[in-house]
């Protein structure tokens, strides 16, 4: 299934698809893009009110993640229980 907004024959997208780096380089953008786009909307905001934002907007995104990777952790066996607690 491909993204409406992503075009692009299927080799490219299947690599897309498969490569973390890739991933990561697109995240990446698409947080500078927020940034700029806040920055753009509010030309008289600092660059710090713009990062505070950029976090307001990540934040729930991202916060999951940790505890995610400790459930898996902790259900092959690889954490301590004390850590998990």
């Amino acid at each position: 299934m491909h993204h409406p907004e992503i075009r692009c024959n299927d080799t490219p997208y299947s690599t897309l698809r498969k490569n973390p780096e890739i991933h990561a380089d697109l995240m990446e953008a698409y947080i500078g893009g927020v940034f700029e786009d806040y920055r753009k909307r509010h030309p008289d905001a600092t660059n710090g009110q713009a990062f505070d934002f950029v976090e307001a907007w990540l934040r729930p995104l991202i916060q999951p993640v940790p505890k995610r990777v400790l459930f898996q952790l902790d259900e092959i066996g690889r954490i301590d229980p004390l850590i998990w607690s």
